[in-house]
């Protein structure tokens, strides 16, 4: 079986993939159809589904559940808007978005994250 996977090209990423794309570990079969793209294109083909596997960012994610869309996204459909994604979400969202940002410090500084 093979399996798209995308990350960026940030050393960050790569660190975190090497073992799987370059067969240091068993993958029990799988292989991956590589692709490195900014992080922007892969919150693109994320909205789309269009990779099997891809790295995102919580920021990215949040956008996504909250709202539906990325900030990239919200900011060319809203180009005369003031202020930003943020700023057009309501309390509901706005709680969410800092439950979210809360629980991800709370794993760095556990070093879950």
């Amino acid at each position: 079986m093979t399996l798209s996977l995308g990350f960026s090209p940030c050393p960050n990423d790569t660190f975190v993939f090497d073992a799987m794309v370059n067969g240091k570990i068993n993958t029990h079969g799988i292989s991956f159809k590589i692709l490195m793209e900014d992080i922007e294109t892969l919150n693109q083909y994320a909205m789309r589904a269009e990779l099997d596997v891809t790295k995102l960012s919580l920021r990215p994610v949040t956008n996504l559940e909250r709202v539906g869309m990325t900030a990239a996204q919200w900011r060319k459909q809203n180009p005369k808007a003031d202020g930003n994604i943020r700023d057009a979400a309501n309390a509901a969202q706005l709680v969410c978005l800092s439950n979210l940002e809360n629980f991800n410090a709370l794993w760095i500084a556990e070093g879950i994250a």
